[in-house]
């Protein structure tokens, strides 16, 4: 008995999957189902019967053609209900069939005395099974009665008496009716458990299986989730939930599925709106819990409550977002103007300084006024670098820095770079070692852009290297992408800093503050672009022992690469381990 009643439940979670739903009420949804189950199961008992009773009278063509009009007949008949309905109608030519085959079967067995005379009680109860109406249990009396009154005024020629073997589809049948009177109790029962759970807790209760179809929901989703409960059932609830939820949601179903009692979770299901001005609906937040039953190994219950508090959390979280990318988007709006505007004067001061420094409109009565014109023209150049580094920053931010990729040769760009921070070098007593791999030859990048790269990194490595040391830069092939990299024998940088680089305005350490001077714009720089090439910047660092910087470049335009900065690539932070960021 335990078999069958797990067959059933078997049974019952392919018809359900089976059957049409849609604008369907949980009692027409019922109907339909138990009509589906009943049509698909009938000729396991019938077939039975036939065979057991033609096979006195006729030979085994005659029963071949029976067979296969009762298989056809009952499966094409549930196939039509589980897709179009039609319950009525169906139920009504089923019912007159069934009646006929019945009357047959009691007259081919032996008439009244025959064991086939029981299953005439199948007309009646598969009737009520089907529409649980007193209507239901009538119409099937009466086919019973015609049913029993057709066998005894039709006669049979060659009908064999009452043999016990027809006793089996009268047991198969019995085995049948207890399995799904059982299961049907053990529902009611948690059923019941639902609608009396929903009452105390305020909530929407759902009745779910394990693979997430629900099959059952209480009222309570009028007036939690505006929704008619026919709405979310078999698939309406997983199409109603968030995209960015469902995984978590089919995580919970199988925990359950793999033995867990219950879980928890808060998710987002889309919900009419309040109002009429968003036809789309709105998604608003729910606690749900989910507890699989002890008595229904397929069962899980889903019970909903309004998730005030994480709607309200996540409406600030989102409006503290948007605050803040407006406030990143002004700031960089405001330096990318004050940049432009303070360009025109210094262009004005350089220019005319080094005018006067060449003494174009007469000599300086005293050597001190050149000296003097000179630090005013060196000032001019270090405060327009600062301004063109802001500017170049902002673009990035704002995502007008367009990349315009062509072929150039790397380890022209590398010396042409080389000559600009040479004289800083040689300053200091710094030699500087070129590792380029002549066989890397021409990339497809932004020249412009790969050349301010190299001079940023050149410049860092020199400024925070001592008298005497050693600055290293190199390139290599990947593959599919050039790693370059520039290497210092510096003061090196801690764990703890590597994190910060790469972000505008940003310095790291004590060290850095005292012994360079800069704005904290040269890494961010070479951060964004090398994101906008669809590349990435690594730093590789240890206190005293010098710092690696490394730019991986694609050798070829990616798929999805952006032309512009379509993202705001310098405001996220940077994964990173204990000695290692990448970018």
């Amino acid at each position: 008995m335990v078999k069958l009643r797990a067959l059933c439940a078997s049974a019952t979670e392919g018809c359900r999957r089976l059957v049409d739903t849609a604008g369907l009420t949980a009692e027409g949804v019922g109907v339909r189902l138990r009509m589906t189950q009943t049509l698909i199961a009938a000729p396991a008992v019938a077939v039975s019967a036939t065979a057991l009773t033609l096979s006195q009278v006729d030979g085994p063509a005659t029963l071949a053609v029976a067979n296969f009009l009762i298989f056809g007949a009952c499966w094409l008949a549930g196939l039509f209900v589980a897709s179009y309905g039609k319950e009525k109608l169906i139920g009504a030519l089923s019912l007159a069939g069934a009646a006929v085959l019945a009357g047959g079967l009691i007259a081919l067995g032996g008439g009244l005395a025959s064991p086939m005379a029981v299953l005439a009680l199948a007309l009646v109860f598969e009737p009520w099974w089907v529409w649980r109406s007193e209507r239901a249990i009538l119409v099937g009396v009466i086919a019973a009665v015609g049913a029993v009154v057709a066998s005894t005024l039709v006669p049979v020629a060659g009908a064999g008496g009452a043999s016990a073997t027809l006793w089996l589809p009268v047991m198969i049948y019995g085995m049948t009716i207890a399995a799904r009177l059982m299961k049907s109790e053990s529902s009611e029962s948690n059923g019941a458990t639902s609608f009396e759970l929903a009452e105390a807790l305020d909530a929407a209760v759902l009745r779910l299986t394990v693979t997430g179809e629900v099959s059952d929901v209480t009222e309570k989703t009028r007036d939690l989730m505006r929704l008619p409960p026919e709405l979310l059932l078999q698939q309406g609830l997983f199409d109603r939930v968030h995209v960015a939820d469902r995984v978590a949601y089919m995580c919970a179903l199988s925990d359950l599925r793999n033995g867990a009692k219950n879980r928890q979770l808060d998710m987002r299901v889309r919900l009419p709106a309040e109002n009429s001005e968003s036809l789309a609906g709105v998604y608003e937040w729910f606690s749900a819990e989910f507890v699989r039953l002890p008595s229904d190994e397929t069962g899980v219950i889903a019970i909903f409550r309004e998730a005030q508090d994480v709607s309200e959390l996540n409406a600030r979280v989102e409006l503290s977002e948007e605050r803040a990318a407006q406030a990143e988007l002004s700031k960089a709006s405001f330096l990318a103007a004050v940049s432009h505007e303070l360009r025109t004067p210094l262009n004005a001061i350089i220019g005319f300084s080094d005018m006067l420094t060449h003494e174009l409109y007469g000599r300086f009565a005293d050597p001190r006024q050149k000296e003097h014109v000179a630090l005013i023209s060196e000032a001019g150049n270090h405060l327009l670098g600062v301004v063109n580094a802001i500017l170049d920053v902002s673009k990035i931010e704002l995502g007008a820095y367009s990349i315009i990729r062509e072929p150039f040769n790397l380890g022209a760009t590398v010396s042409t770079s080389l000559s600009m921070i040479s004289v800083q070098a040689e300053r200091k007593d710094i030699a500087i070692d070129v590792q380029i791999d002549p066989a890397i030859g021409e990339i497809d990048a932004d020249v412009r852009a790969i050349r301010q790269i190299l001079i940023n990194l050149l410049s860092n490595a020199v400024k925070f290297t001592p008298e005497g040391g050693t600055v290293a830069i190199g390139a290599s092939d990947d593959g599919s992408a050039v790693r370059i990299w520039v290497k210092d024998t510096g003061v090196g940088i801690a764990p703890q800093d590597i994190a910060r680089l790469g972000q505008a305005f940003v310095q790291a350490g004590d060290d850095y503050a005292r012994r360079g001077d800069g704005t904290g714009l040269g890494l961010a720089l070479v951060k964004g672009l090398a994101q906008l090439h669809g590349g990435s910047l690594t730093i590789e660092s240890e206190v005293g022992a010098g710092t690696t910087a490394i730019v991986s470049i694609p050798k070829t335009h990616q798929a999805g690469e952006p032309g512009q900065a379509e993202v705001q690539i310098l405001r996220n932070g940077l994964d990173h381990g204990a000695f290692r960021k990448t970018a």
